[in-house]
């Protein structure tokens, strides 16, 4: 009797432990890896971009008038479909020198994403390089590409079981000499050695061969939420750019099969980046998010030179952890001015011994 009691005590317990493995094993497998993540936001990003295509029943043309090079007398006409054809389109019609060399375009006098549907109405078309005589515009969209571009190398840098969400980009000008993103990793007091960081800048210097194009596209906060609901961190800093935004829209690009969310404009596609190196990890406090690890990096467009002394001056300048407190750019802020003052050209040139417009 005794002994019937204490097998089906035993037999009940067994079926416990057992359902409670199960249980735990379950909600193991429901935590996706950080690559799983990637080609989760990015079937989502396909499916929306489908669904918005799908929703144009009828095409219509736009009349696009283009000005710049090649010079001719008055401007280069062309029909295009609005909401389907792009300025990178229009620069394949033209010059295919001018799809390689355009970072960024002007519709209608607004910056334009090079892969970023015209409107319904007539557009001006404009198309602006590194080269260009005020660079102001070209810099804005490389700069937001290094930062985008940063976000990427660290996703994918990291083995599957190193829990990594991005949070936000700090706003910086060129002045300070470093673009960043702030990220929470489970790693604690982690300070990268010399290798490491040089591996993840190898990440972000071999993206030129791959030609990938940063594919822009405006989506509802149901769907952005939706693709980010997995990190909180980002869904904070969602949170507030629309809480500061007057529409209830947010644009994501996609780079490959990585999707992060950015105010623009970025540049046309990886082909046009040439130098890029991870500088420096910093852990810092935040208020709002407790502890989190600041990366900072610093890029140079392909169309730029710079002695290796000078890259090598300016990058050990990048590594440096300022004291200033960078706002978020969560934002949608032009935070570059018009063109670069006298002041600023001279403070980069006396940092590297070259003007502004030629690095």
């Amino acid at each position: 009797m005794l002994a019937r009691k204490v097998c089906e005590l035993c037999s009940r317990h067994g079926r416990t432990l057992h359902s409670k493995r199960k249980d735990f094993y379950s909600s193991a497998s429901k935590k996706l890896t950080n690559a799983e993540i990637r080609k989760r936001r990015s079937a989502l990003f396909t499916e929306e971009k489908n669904r918005q295509i799908e929703l144009i029943k009828r095409l219509n043309k736009v009349p696009v008038s283009y000005y710049g090079h090649p010079e001719q007398d008055g401007p280069h006409k062309m029909l295009m479909n609005s909401h389907v054809s792009t300025p990178y389109h229009c620069a394949m019609h033209i010059d295919e020198y001018l799809t390689k060399r355009s970072i960024v375009a002007t519709v209608n006098g607004e910056p334009w994403d090079m892969h970023k549907p015209f409107p319904e109405n007539a557009v001006t078309l404009e198309f602006h390089h590194m080269l260009d005589e005020d660079p102001s515009l070209p810099n804005q969209a490389f700069w937001n590409t290094g930062s985008f571009v940063l976000g990427s190398v660290i996703d994918k840098s990291f083995k599957d079981n190193v829990l990594v969400q991005l949070y936000d980009t700090p706003k910086t000008k060129v002045e300070d000499g470093c673009f960043m993103y702030d990220v929470f990793m489970d790693i604690p007091d982690w300070k990268p050695s010399q290798m490491e960081l040089q591996c993840l800048s190898r990440e972000g210097g071999r993206l030129w061969i791959h030609e990938l194009e940063f594919e822009p596209l405006t989506v509802g906060e149901d769907v952005a939420m939706k693709m980010f609901e997995d990190n909180p961190y980002k869904i904070k800093s969602l949170n507030s750019m629309l809480n500061e935004s007057e529409s209830d829209k947010l644009t994501l690009y996609r780079m490959g099969d990585y999707v992060d969310v950015s105010t623009g404009p970025l540049i046309s596609n990886t082909s046009q980046l040439s130098r890029f190196s991870v500088t420096a990890v910093h852990q810092i406090d935040c208020p709002t998010n407790g502890k989190l690890y600041r990366f900072q990096a610093l890029a140079l467009p392909r169309d730029l030179k710079m002695h290796w002394w000078a890259w090598d001056f300016v990058c050990r300048r990048a590594a440096k952890q300022s004291k200033k407190k960078y706002p978020y750019r969560s934002t949608p802020e032009n935070f570059f001015p018009n063109s670069e003052t006298d002041s600023d050209r001279e403070k980069v040139k006396k940092m590297t011994g070259s003007d502004l417009k030629n690095m």
